[in-house]
């Protein structure tokens, strides 16, 4: 859900190219698996230790 409202707003708000998006989405959706695999947390509740 984060991901999709974060990749809404850079369309509609930001205007970025379908390509951007994509990208975006491929690098968010890789990301939120590593944090998956590594830890307890998803993207929603990851915290910054997570992050670092």
């Amino acid at each position: 859900m984060l991901i999709n409202d974060f990749l809404t707003y850079l369309q509609y708000e930001k205007r970025y190219s379908p390509h951007t998006l994509q990208a975006y989405r491929a690098d968010l959706l890789q990301f939120e698996d590593f944090l998956k695999s590594e830890s307890e947390n998803n993207i929603e509740t990851a915290k910054v230790a997570d992050i670092k």
